[in-house]
């Protein structure tokens, strides 16, 4: 007897429709069961609460009245034209019973029952749904960059014969060599060896999955790259099927096994992961009945640890997966369930078999279940959620705290009015502290409120080309100033992916006045090194020189940075003995020390040093150390000279007491025997004899005036002179009898000089001299004269020889007086040759090289213009009548002169010193017969010499007529004895006619 089960069948089906609703109504977000032609048949209890309807009411409702005008290209249009939407994307308006507008995203798929059909809608809620597209976006962005880092080859393919690939990830790219754009869209064909290899990989993927087979291996496999190589490759494809199970294509990958299978291991467990991962469900769903599992999903078990049997064990409480912490509010839950009244979803912690607590949102509903009262709970695991909470709690948290510690200052800006202000949203207390403002202040004004000079110093328009490109900007330092602040400031600008505007800077104006003073510091100290004209340098402790100033530089090349101190600047394999470098870099202390050195060319020079410590180490050590070296030489030469002065000093006075003297006696000599001359003039041969006699004395009287040029205060008698004519006369004279020849190089134009001809020709003479001396055998000098334009013109004179030359060691000692290396020298040639030039306002220095012989160098004051030539020629005595009064200390001066003077025709009344001449001329006054002249001797040892006799005998008789007489020709009082009153003078020794002349020069003179 047949049995009729449609009652069953109806019981069966009105359980799970009970069951149905249930679930529906656990679940947090709204769903609806539409008929074919979109009136609703069911609403769960989340529509009725999101749309404040009933659910009676919401019963008969069309879709297209609960879409409002919408409907007409929403979710209304979409049921029409029969259309599912199976990716919960569709973005849509729910209207509410007051008419407000929901906005929703909802899925539409169409559910079939034998002949009967209808549609469920879900919706979720916009607010979540944007959470979780972000979500999603960086979920596929990371699946994206995890499926391109991807080692191995991985190739999508749709189901044809042979495959088109649809996409590939990076890892194909490397492994094929083809670029992403040249493999979408072609064949498999493209990356098999041959025609054969493509057959062979087809059948094994349909023989593989025909038995049902997950994953369809093909271990060893020709591929081809793009250069046309082959390797073998393992691939790996598994199927690729939509949401409704159909499969649409294959997902392959390719792993290159020619260099062994090292990346099999990582593949399997990658391919692990995926299938795991495609088969977890996101929560976790279970049935619960009076303490007891009677329904657990698959991600229970993997979540929980618990199998499925143990899980439905009747042994096994599901409070035991409950935290302590947690069970409270479960049972409250259950107990406010059990009286039917909604629960929320509550947060719990539920515990897994290994002890590990996992954090759920539960939400839970009594449900009916197999005809008995039960619990349906839905847990969503939150671990990752509160793991994100925290992590962004703690990023909060340690942002805020660097934004406000930060030295930098940080500015977030909003921008309004399409960008054309911003207004301050984030201040940091940098900014504060900068812009001396508060926070609260600036919060929500507009940037040209708060900061009005913003647009003067350009920065806002960086703030809108950044706001509308979202190209990071650097604006560089500049000057900000308003009403209210002024300072440096030097700006980052970027965006944030929100739109705002964050504005990183800086407030530079501390260092900008650093800089300035820096500037200064630096100006003030290269002026002041640029006034240092001495050679500088700093050294490190090996002497390597690591700094020189421009006068370093200048004098030695720029070329001794790097280079050792005593290499560079003297040109030598180790530092002198008494350099004051090393003793500093020793004992840290200041070394002074003038040393004797030679240039890069050899020629001695004398240095000057000082030496301190310019840096030290950690340990106070000295590590470097500065040295200024000044050149000394010339005044080392201008003391030789005043020491050699003084030595000629000391030997003058020796000499003009000897001269004195030696004068006096030669004025005996050549005043008698021009006096017997005179008388003798009937008798030739004896004249003759007397002349050589007078010239004897005469000679003798040029050695005495040589003398005289030491004595203290001699003044030379200076007249115009040709120096060109006067050095080729004297050197012609000295140069006769000699082996050498002389080449002179006088201009025409050289200029004349103010000078002494007699100490000139001397000092010629003597240098010639000493050339000859110093080429023995004969040889070659140079005479060479040029002018020197300037301020002071002046006239050098070079004389050159081609001798031994002087050795470096006797050059400070050639101009001392009686200093010699020859045996015939007397030492005092160059001696005098250097007083004379000194009298004369000018210098003689030498330069000489052993071996390269030596060359001397006079230069003299110039009158900057050619001489006018001299007129020679002496008068003859001339007799005279007269009385005339003689003075001089000397009685054998006096008889000889008083016979001269009366050879002439004068008469004579002598007297011994200046005290008796003015008795004698005061005397004539009184007797009415005064003298017609007087001859007054100069220097009266131990008496009245002839300058106070004159003055004396003059305040009785301005008229007196006064010849001068003194055997120091270079005496001022005879330079200049008009000066002094005399109308005449005579330099001992004289003769007649010396004595003629005076007298005729003073009686024809007026007296002052």
């Amino acid at each position: 007897m047949e049995r009729d089960m449609r009652p069953t069948r109806r019981r069966k089906t009105r359980g799970c429709a009970e069951v149905f609703r249930e679930v529906a109504d656990a679940v947090q977000e709204p769903i609806l069961l539409l008929d074919a032609k979109g009136t609703v048949l069911y609403a769960n209890a989340a529509v009725a609460k999101a749309l404040d309807y009933g659910a009676a009411e919401l019963r008969g409702l069309s879709l297209a009245e609960l879409e409002g005008p919408q409907a007409v290209r929403g979710l209304t249009r979409r049921l029409a034209e029969r259309r599912e939407i199976r990716d919960p994307r569709l973005k849509a308006a729910l209207w509410r019973k007051d008419g407000v507008a929901i906005q929703v995203e909802a899925s539409l798929r169409l559910l079939r029952h034998g002949a009967r059909q209808a549609w469920l809608l879900s919706c979720a809620d916009r607010t979540v749904s944007r959470r979780l597209e972000e979500a999603l976006r960086r979920q596929t962005e990371l699946l994206r960059r995890t499926f391109d880092s991807l080692s191995d080859a991985v190739i999508i393919m749709d189901c044809q014969r042979p495959p088109m690939i649809l996409d590939c990830n990076e890892g194909a790219v490397r492994v094929f060599g083809y670029r992403r754009g040249e493999l979408v869209g072609k064949t498999i064909r493209l990356l098999c060896r041959d025609d054969q290899a493509i057959r062979d990989f087809h059948g094994k993927l349909e023989a593989d999955f025909a038995a049902d087979s997950q994953v369809c291996v093909v271990p060893e496999f020709q591929s081809r790259r793009k250069d046309g190589t082959t390797f073998v490759s393992e691939h790996r494809v598994t199927a690729l099927t939509d949401w409704d199970g159909r499969q649409v294509g294959w997902v392959n990958i390719v792993r290159d096994i020619t260099h062994g299978l090292r990346f099999e291991r990582a593949f399997q467990e990658s391919e692990s992961k995926f299938r795991e991962l495609s088969d977890q469900s996101p929560n976790l769903i279970f049935i619960d009945r009076g303490g007891q599992l009677v329904y657990a999903n698959r991600r229970c078990e993997e979540a929980l640890g618990y199998t499925s049997e143990e899980l439905r064990a009747a042994e096994f409480d599901f409070m035991m997966l409950l935290a302590p912490e947690s069970r409270e509010d479960f049972i409250e839950g259950s107990r406010r369930l059990g009286h039917g009244i909604q629960v929320a979803p509550i947060q719990c912690v539920l515990l897994t078999k290994g002890g590990r607590r996992i954090p759920v949102l539960l939400s839970a509903k009594r449900i009916t279940f197999d005809g008995l009262s039960s619990i349906l709970g839905v847990a969503t695991d939150i671990t990752e959620r509160e793991r994100l909470e925290s992590a962004l709690a703690q990023s909060e948290v340690r942002f805020r705290t660097l934004f406000e510690n930060l030295n930098t200052c940080v500015a977030v800006y909003e921008a309004v009015d399409g960008g054309e202000d911003f207004i301050i949203r984030d201040f940091n207390q940098a900014a504060e502290r900068a812009e001396k403002v508060s926070r609260a202040d600036l919060i929500g004004r507009r940037v040209t409120e708060a900061f009005p000079g913003v647009v003067r110093f350009g920065i806002l328009e960086v703030f809108q080309d950044v706001w509308r490109t979202g190209k990071p900007r650097h604006f560089p330092v500049g000057l900000y100033k308003d009403e209210r602040i002024s300072g440096w400031r030097e700006n980052f600008i970027y965006r944030l992916p929100n739109g705002e505007v964050v504005a990183v800077y800086e407030d530079v104006s501390q260092r900008k006045e650093a800089e300035r003073i820096l500037r200064e510091n630096e100006g003030k100290l290269s002026a002041l090194l640029g006034a240092i004209t001495d050679p500088m340098c700093m050294m490190d402790r090996d002497l390597n020189i690591v700094w020189a100033n421009e006068v370093a530089l200048r004098q030695c090349g720029r070329d001794i940075i790097g280079k050792k101190c005593y290499e560079a600047f003297h040109g030598r394999c180790s530092p002198w003995s008494d350099c004051c470098a090393p003793r500093s870099l020793k004992d840290g202390e200041v070394h002074e020390a003038e040393i004797l050195v030679q240039d890069r060319e050899g020629t001695p020079r004398w240095v000057h040093c000082m030496s301190s410590v310019a840096i030290r180490d950690e340990a106070g050590r000295p590590s470097a150390v500065l040295e200024i070296s000044r050149d000394i030489t010339e005044r080392k030469r201008a003391e030789s000279d005043r020491l050699r002065s003084q030595k000629m000093e000391s030997l003058g006075l020796f000499a003009g007491g000897i001269a004195h003297d030696f004068n006096n006696m030669l004025t005996a000599i050549l005043g008698n025997l021009t006096y017997l001359r005179w008388g003798l003039a009937d008798q030739p041969q004896l004249r003759a004899a007397l002349s050589d006699a007078e010239e004897a004395a005469r000679r003798a009287g040029g050695i005495a005036r040589q003398l005289l040029t030491f004595t203290k205060g001699g003044v030379p008698l200076k007249r115009e002179t040709d120096l060109g004519r006067l050095a080729r006369d004297s050197a012609g004279l000295v140069l006769k009898g000699s082996k050498i020849r002389c080449d002179f190089s006088l201009p025409e134009d050289l200029w004349g000089v103010e000078a002494d001809p007699t100490q000139l020709s001397q000092v010629i003479g003597n240098l010639v001299l000493n050339a000859i001396q110093a080429m023995p055998g004969g040889g070659r000098m140079e005479i060479s004269a040029a002018n020197e334009p300037g301020e002071t013109p002046r006239v050098r004179l070079s004389v050159r020889d081609h001798g031994e030359g002087i050795p470096q060691e006797n050059l400070a000692k050639v101009f001392d007086p009686y200093f010699t290396t020859r045996q015939r020298g007397s030492g005092l040639g160059l001696t005098m040759a250097f007083r004379i030039l000194q009298q004369h306002g000018g210098s003689l220095s030498v330069e000489s090289r052993s071996g390269k012989g030596a060359v001397f160098e006079l230069v003299l004051p110039a009158l900057g213009r050619v001489p006018v030539p001299a007129q020679e020629g002496a008068p003859a005595p001339v007799r005279g009548t007269g009385r005339i009064l003689v003075m001089d200390d000397e009685q054998i001066v006096r008889e000889v002169l008083t016979r001269l003077l009366e050879s002439l025709g004068y008469r004579v009344v002598s007297v011994a010193d200046g005290a008796e001449a003015v008795k004698a001329h005061h005397k004539a006054l009184a007797a009415k017969k005064p003298f017609d002249a007087a001859v007054l001797d100069l220097t009266v040892p131990g008496g009245m010499g002839g300058l106070e006799a004159l003055a004396a005998m003059r305040r009785a008789e301005p008229r007196v007529r006064a010849v001068l007489a003194s055997g120091h020709a270079n005496d001022p009082a005879v330079v200049e004895h008009r000066k002094h009153g005399f109308l005449g003078m005579m330099v001992k020794p004289y003769d007649l006619a010396d004595v003629s002349r005076a007298l005729r020069e003073a009686l024809k003179g007026r007296a002052r």
